[in-house]
């Protein structure tokens, strides 16, 4: 693999953490919900959201986990959930997939940058 592969998988990367965030954002509906329970696959934390949808007790996965029990069981929080997607919702105030997109989009323009003046 040519050493521009990697900074077009950094890029890729960026771009996919963008719109599933943008997807969560615009076709979600934004509800208060509150942190069940969590479950701890592979060591991370991830909270089993519980909100109502049209007058139904909805429990989903969150989308991203922590290392640690980050907020404890019962705090309440806005999330986007896409009515249908019974797989996962989106904590509003979870920046992560927003940080992990920005930091692969400097790595794909230091790779760049690196090639250029090499």
């Amino acid at each position: 693999m040519g050493n521009m592969s990697y900074a077009v998988i950094s890029f890729v990367a960026a771009i996919i953490l963008l719109f599933t965030r943008i997807k969560f954002m615009i076709k979600g509906k934004k509800v208060k919900a509150k942190i069940k329970e969590y479950i701890c696959p592979k060591g991370a934390y991830i909270p089993i959201m519980e909100f109502e949808h049209e007058g139904q007790v909805m429990n989903i996965k969150a989308k991203n986990g922590w290392k640690n029990q980050k907020y404890d069981i019962g705090t309440e929080m806005e999330i986007f959930y896409i009515p249908g997607n019974e797989k996962e919702v989106k904590i509003i105030s979870d920046y992560s997939d927003l940080l992990y997109a920005a930091l692969f989009f400097v790595c794909g323009v230091v790779i760049v940058i690196c090639l250029k003046f090499r």
